[in-house]
């Protein structure tokens, strides 16, 4: 297994997976993407380490602008456990530094909120005691029910970064996800479970393109359009230990966003991944938080029905990391393994979830892997949520058929997809390439080196519950809608007041902790 920050793929065992030139594109602007602009440099960032380490080095080297979005975001985190300097003092230092810098950070609004069961300020507030130059804002603009889910890092519009990991606590580990890793404490000082995720790191157009997706959704939240940065082609903020796994190729974005306020709405996220599975000839990986989407879970049903379809692998978490978690997406991903198990009349479905030792890993990583065609990384879960309400940005890296360089990339895909299932095996990568290459068969590949390995890290098969009918009302309605729930301004009142009636319930608790009630000794 290979654990440097970026590798250079090696060549991969032969598969039976040939492309032809009538097969056309999946990525396609307009329909499955929003648009495709070439990336010089590409390169896959695996887990939080590896993420942080290229993040810190690529805003070292702003001169202009570092903007993000995120889900959550904390200030208090630091590049790496060993290090003493903050996110805040880190930021607050390059501006000092230069200045002509400009930092915009924008996160969903109810990082509020999460804010309050932290001892840290929020992040809205932190806004008014930073530099004026360091923005922070929160990003409301959406109906009732929908999240703001991007995660995206832009410097300069020279290096963008995109995927799963928002810059906040509980994300950073290591490749070998050690089991009970002393090193794994969340800014508060609380251990938390090894945590598998990753990033795509772009630049030239590819980056340019993503920092017009973070102008555009900062003008959406704030009203407000801030000017793109000066173009210096000489300028590179790349980090020099991370090395490209593809250049010059082609980076399709696919979006999710909801209809609101004059922006109209985007569904790419949903048809990519539809067009994904029906083109799939020998194999679909996907690595995601949750497997909770019908259209998801029926596309895939199709497919293993037909008698040469092709086999999926599915990496998750065997449970969720809370309890809201698993009382929710984990209940519907079992109503939908338990339909697939029926649907896979040629045994040519499986479910892991990722262990270390006794730990469970929280697989919050967002991939799919299709043959070696296709290579898809980003934000969104397989749930409803992001197929029509949240915000999401995917990006997708395609060997199209007929392209010269369809080989080489498709190699590149292969090998990434064979260091992830190493890493989750704890054997060498080549071992893997060498069983899929022998076998042609990813399933059973994957089947035999469970059996020979002996590592600490592992992928053991999920185990549904069975269920009752109520699963359909949470499914339909309470966690998992398709659509947003309210667009009008009566639902922004709904939200208002749940939003006050959390605070409120959230002092209570604290005030609960002050002042405990004795037990009544009867």
């Amino acid at each position: 297994m290979d654990s440097r920050a970026g590798y250079a793929p090696a060549a991969a065992a032969p598969e039976r997976c040939a492309l032809t030139a009538d097969e056309g594109a999946i990525a396609v602007p307009g329909r499955t993407i929003w648009r495709s602009d070439t990336a010089h440099r590409a390169a896959v960032l695996v887990d939080g380490e590896t993420y942080f380490a290229a993040a810190f080095e690529a805003m070292r080297r702003a001169r202009h602008s570092i903007a993000l979005l995120g889900w959550d975001l904390d200030l208090r985190i630091r590049e790496h456990p060993a290090s003493m300097l903050t996110l805040r003092a880190f930021l607050e230092g390059l501006l000092v530094e230069r200045p002509g810098l400009q930092i915009r950070l924008l996160v969903w609004d109810m990082a509020d909120a999460l804010a309050l069961i932290r001892p840290t300020v929020p992040p809205t507030i932190q806004d008014w005691l930073t530099d004026e130059r360091l923005t922070i804002k929160a990003d409301g603009a959406y109906p009732t029910g929908s999240v703001h889910h991007q995660k995206v890092l832009v410097v300069d519009d020279a290096v963008a970064f995109l995927g799963g990991i928002d810059l906040s606590g509980n994300r950073w580990d290591t490749r070998e996800h050690v089991a009970h890793d002393p090193r794994r404490l969340d800014p508060d000082g609380n251990r938390y479970e090894p945590r598998h995720d990753m990033m795509l790191m772009v630049d030239g157009p590819a980056a340019l393109a993503l920092g017009e997706l973070c102008r555009d959704r900062w003008e959406c939240a704030t009203g407000e359009r801030p000017a793109a940065p000066p173009r210096e082609p000489d300028h590179d903020p790349w980090p020099p230990a991370v090395a490209p796994m593809l250049r010059d190729v082609p980076v399709g974005l696919a979006r999710t966003r909801p209809r609101w306020n004059g922006w109209p709405g985007a569904r790419e996220v949903e048809r990519l991944y539809l067009e994904s599975i029906a083109a799939a000839r020998r194999f679909i990986y996907i690595e995601n938080q949750y497997f909770a989407s019908r259209p998801i879970a029926e596309a895939i049903g199709r497919r293993l029905r037909e008698p040469d379809g092709p086999e999926v692998v599915v990496v998750t978490s065997h449970w969720g990391p809370s309890w809201i978690e698993h009382a929710t997406m984990n209940v519907l991903r079992d109503k939908l393994v338990h339909s697939l198990r029926a649907a896979d009349r040629y045994d040519r479905f499986r479910i892991y979830g990722a262990f270390s030792g006794d730990e469970g890993i929280t697989v919050h990583g967002k991939l799919m892997i299709v043959d070696g065609r296709l290579l898809r990384i980003g934000s969104s879960n397989l749930n409803e949520r992001s197929m029509g309400v949240d915000t999401e940005c995917d990006a997708v890296i395609e060997a199209v058929p007929g392209d010269p360089r369809a080989g080489e990339i498709a190699g590149a895909i292969r090998t990434l997809r064979d260091d992830l299932i190493a890493e989750h095996l704890g054997v060498p990568r080549g071992r893997v390439s060498q069983a899929t290459g022998q076998m042609g068969s990813l399933v059973r590949a994957i089947d035999v080196l469970r059996a020979e390995c002996r590592s600490q890290r592992c992928l053991r098969p999920l185990k549904p519950r069975k269920l009752g009918a109520f699963v359909d009302v949470v499914d339909n309605f309470v966690v998992n809608p398709s659509r947003p729930i309210w667009r009008t301004r009566t639902g922004r009142t709904v939200r208002a007041a749940a939003l006050g009636g959390a605070g409120l319930w959230l002092l209570w608790k604290a005030w609960r902790s002050l002042h405990p009630i004795e037990a009544d000794d009867g």
